[in-house]
């Protein structure tokens, strides 16, 4: 039995055997050493050895679950198998704040549990997604620099972990200050 977490998922993953074996119980806890409760149990008609898993997808943030696995036929249950373990850390949604500067926006945020890095996503419109520009691995404060004067710019940020991306932040958005011209003849650039 192996247990690992794949983004905001955890696949349990065993070898099922030849036999008379008709379905597989998949069980998870969050203590350990406790069988906890049966989440799935999958229907089985195969014969020989196969690869088989299973994906937790109702996984809770920042949580250690153990699971086990119990093949069952007609004539009842099997031992439940030793239990595997995965720490599925994902870092709740960050907030931010952003403020515009001179060709420049300044986005902050606060430390977030669980996070390792963080990603900020923009666009020049608001609707951020996943979809739209990124820049990953930045720290707070960053200042998103070289910007157009004069300009609104539209802010998500995600927090990431070895389990996966947290849902994007609550959009924020700024204005860059307009520069001003030393001139009233020339150009403001």
């Amino acid at each position: 039995l192996s247990v690992s977490a794949v983004d905001r998922n955890i696949v349990v993953s065993w070898r099922g055997g030849a036999g008379i074996t008709t379905s597989f119980n998949i069980y998870r806890s969050a203590i350990s050493g406790n069988q906890g409760v049966l989440i799935y149990k999958m229907n089985w008609s195969g014969s020989g050895n196969y690869d088989l898993s299973y994906t937790d997808t109702s996984c809770a943030d920042i949580t250690c679950y153990y699971y086990s696995v119990s093949a069952a036929n007609n004539s009842g249950e099997s031992n439940i198998s030793e239990q595997s373990t995965c720490n599925y850390i994902l870092p709740v949604v960050p907030s931010t704040s952003v403020a515009g500067g001179n060709s420049k926006t300044t986005v902050s945020w606060p430390t977030t549990d669980g996070a390792v890095s963080y990603k900020l996503y923009w666009a020049l419109s608001s609707g951020v997604t996943t979809s739209s520009s990124v820049i990953a691995y930045v720290n707070s404060p960053f200042s998103h620099n070289s910007l157009a004067s004069g300009t609104r710019y539209y802010y998500r940020l995600a927090a990431s972990s070895s389990g996966g991306d947290s849902g994007l932040s609550a959009e924020t958005s700024a204005i860059t200050i307009r520069k001003r011209c030393d001139r009233p003849i020339s150009p403001c650039f």
